[in-house]
């Protein structure tokens, strides 16, 4: 893991990791209202 990627931004991580991240729920998914 990017330290960089981790100590800037941990939702990245769950972005490329999770097609669904809690973080941007409703923001980016369209499934999530």
């Amino acid at each position: 893991m990017p330290r960089t990627a981790t100590t800037t931004r941990p939702a990245n991580r769950a972005l490329a990791r999770h097609p669904r991240p809690r973080a941007r729920a409703g923001h980016d998914i369209p499934e999530f209202p």
